[in-house]
């Protein structure tokens, strides 16, 4: 039962880590997919070997691989909050500039086109 459950889990992994790499837009930094790659491999290697995760835990002082492990997710997930946060200030930002440059725009082509029809009237 134990094999089958890591072939299901390494499928899993290999499954959802290939889907984000592969839909990762290309604008994505580099280190990011290096680091996405390692985290899949180290997944799978945890997955396969799992008293290895027991050793790295002791060597940090820790008393089970599966409290390493835990550990290791908030890091990410605190990374993942944050990292998203910041993006998400920055298009808002950009989203406001935007709307700014529009508005100025919209406004000079009422004060172009108010100006063309005065002088239209003037004309005639």
């Amino acid at each position: 039962m134990r094999i089958v459950l890591q072939v299901v889990l390494i499928v899993a992994v290999v499954a959802m880590g290939g889907y984000f790499l592969a839909n990762n837009h290309s604008r994505a930094q580099a280190w990011k997919k290096i680091a996405g790659s390692l985290f899949i491999a180290c997944a799978i290697f945890a997955i396969m070997f799992p008293s290895i995760a027991d050793v790295g835990a002791s060597f940090l002082g820790l008393a089970r691989g599966t409290d390493l492990i835990l550990y290791g997710l908030i890091l990410v997930m605190i990374y993942l909050v944050f990292s998203r946060s910041f993006a998400q200030k920055r298009e808002q930002e950009r989203i406001a500039k935007l709307v700014r440059k529009v508005a100025i725009l919209e406004k000079k082509m009422e004060e172009t086109t108010s100006v063309k029809k005065s002088n239209k009237h003037k004309k005639s």
